[in-house]
């Protein structure tokens, strides 16, 4: 099945989830919608999801510290470094919704084959990757635990424009 993007009759929202956090992995959730659609998608069950796919090791937790994105059948969980702590690494997921947005058919994808990010999630990718430059650029004056918390609270609320 090919991952078709929905129009936005106007620029989504995104709306603050609560923070994930599984052992020493911790994830900002957020989830976009399009201005007027339904708010009812079952978001709970997408981060129990996260949390599983991180405890068997699906999900490589890299330095620990990253943010997820639900949006139109996506479920975007980025997270930062590796062997390179700038570098931003993507595990994809795509799922379908039956009318009372319980979650069916959730299934991993290849960013390659339908894309990385739409152009409403980039507001959120950019906004994220200036926090990530903040935390980077405070290793000389702040203690780790300082960084993660500042870090973590810095999260994106509003209108993409």
């Amino acid at each position: 099945m090919v991952y078709i993007p929905q129009h936005h009759e106007s620029t989504p929202l995104i709306q603050w989830q609560f923070l994930l956090s599984q052992g020493d992995v911790k994830i900002k959730p957020y989830t976009l919608f399009a201005a007027g659609s339904p708010k009812h998608l079952q978001t709970a069950t997408l981060m129990d999801r996260i949390a599983q796919d991180i405890h068997v090791g699906d999900i490589d937790k890299k330095l620990g510290l990253g943010f997820s994105i639900i949006s139109d059948g996506t479920l975007n969980v980025c997270l930062w470094g590796g062997e390179y702590p700038s570098l931003l690494n993507q595990t994809l997921y795509t799922f379908d919704c039956n009318p009372s947005g319980e979650i069916v058919n959730f299934r991993r994808n290849n960013p390659n084959n339908i894309g990385a990010f739409c152009c409403w999630e980039l507001g959120i990718v950019a906004h994220e990757a200036a926090a990530w430059r903040r935390y980077l650029l405070s290793h000389n004056s702040q203690s780790k635990t300082i960084r993660e918390r500042n870090y973590l609270d810095d999260v994106f609320k509003g209108i993409v424009r």
